[in-house]
């Protein structure tokens, strides 16, 4: 189980480790502290000036909202952010994922598989009954996600698209992930710090 939830980000870190080019290091370290933080629901601290615009704009399309626009800190935060932890929606491990980075930012795809406890998984417009709210499911679905950056590099926006789920599974409290082992695992990379120590201006 550990190291499943240890080798989540480990498509981000192989491509980190073919770059060459200062900037798209860079870009993919700024992305992998960004998504190990959110995992973590650690929001304020990816947000924070040194990695992310003051005025960030997310594109975000998913079949229960449909395409809406966060435009600003305050949306991004309170409107995009904070529903995830308190609904229960940031634990995820995923497959199939390919990145690809340059100037501008990067693209990716990746298969997910989102755990969800049965309240969650209604909040997300499945079909759940009274008796299954405390269950114990995994949502698969397809992403495909453009974070924006600047020259600095900090974040700028996100574009991402979720597919409809391709399937949603009840299994056992023993096959669940709950956030704190997701913590568990995480926290100590991001106390680490980058995957590789380089930045835009050369080695550190």
């Amino acid at each position: 189980m550990s190291d499943e939830l240890a080798n989540i980000f480990s498509a981000a870190e192989r491509l980190i480790d073919q770059l060459d080019n200062p900037l798209h290091i860079a870009i993919m370290e700024n992305y992998r502290m960004h998504a190990m933080l959110e995992y973590c629901g650690r929001f304020e601290e990816l947000l924070a000036p040194t990695m992310t615009v003051e005025h960030p704009v997310y594109r975000i399309c998913t079949p229960q909202t449909g395409y809406r626009v966060y435009d600003g800190m305050d949306e991004v935060k309170n409107d995009f952010y904070a529903p995830l932890v308190e609904n229960g929606q940031t634990v995820q491990t995923k497959e199939q994922e390919l990145i690809s980075v340059n100037d501008w930012g990067f693209s990716q795809e990746q298969f997910v598989h989102q755990h969800l406890r049965g309240r969650a998984a209604r909040a997300k417009g499945h079909d759940i009954a009274d008796r299954e709210l405390d269950g114990y499911f995994i949502e698969d679905h397809w992403t495909s996600m453009y974070f924006v950056y600047n020259e600095e590099p900090r974040l700028v926006g996100e574009h991402i698209y979720h597919s409809p789920a391709t399937d949603l599974r009840e299994i056992t409290a023993d096959e669940f992930y709950e956030l704190e082992q997701l913590r568990a695992v995480l926290e100590p990379k991001i106390a680490a710090g980058p995957h590789r120590r380089l930045s835009v201006g050369g080695a550190s």
